[in-house]
């Protein structure tokens, strides 16, 4: 018997740009994931959070201004069945675990560790079957800026020119 078609209800909350659009790539590869809303705003989305109805999955990065992800998952956890963290820092792991986190999402990350998180996270909806058909070849990559405090910059491979080690 097939499984029914679950749509899981996500959240991002990310103040990068590039990070948003990456994530939002991967959401829309996975067939059974429905993105209801994207903040850039930590303080926005507590607002509009704890106001608003649950949802199934909270995409959500530690270090943003003004309010930390880790403080915001204080307030709404609640509101979520899985959260996960999304950053590029590994020294807020053992805290975001403290706050009930369901998973840790090391930027940058692939769509195959994105598409595993979520498949661990529900194995009994098979969302590994539910991957769009379309093959996803990434055509680009993440690197740091440690001149810009450490910000992903997005390089596409057919922009590389040359390839130069210190």
């Amino acid at each position: 018997m097939p499984t029914p078609n679950i749509k899981f209800k996500c959240i991002v909350i990310e103040d990068d740009i590039l990070s948003v659009e990456g994530i939002k790539t991967y959401i829309k590869s996975i067939n059974n994931l429905q993105l209801v809303e994207v903040y850039t705003d930590p303080l926005k989305a507590l607002n509009e959070i704890t106001a608003g109805p649950e949802v199934d999955i909270i995409f959500m990065d530690v270090d943003m201004p003004l309010i930390s992800g880790i403080e915001l998952s204080k307030s709404i956890r609640h509101k979520t069945d899985k959260l996960i963290f999304t950053t590029s820092h590994s020294k807020y792991a053992y805290e975001a675990f403290e706050m009930l986190a369901s998973a840790y999402l090391l930027k940058p990350y692939t769509f195959a560790r994105f598409a595993e998180t979520i498949s661990r996270l529900y194995p009994s909806a098979n969302t590994v079957s539910t991957i769009t058909n379309q093959q996803v070849e990434e055509d680009y990559f993440f690197i740091r800026n440690k001149n810009d405090n450490n910000n992903l910059i997005k390089v596409r491979y057919n922009s590389i020119i040359a390839v130069e080690s210190l």
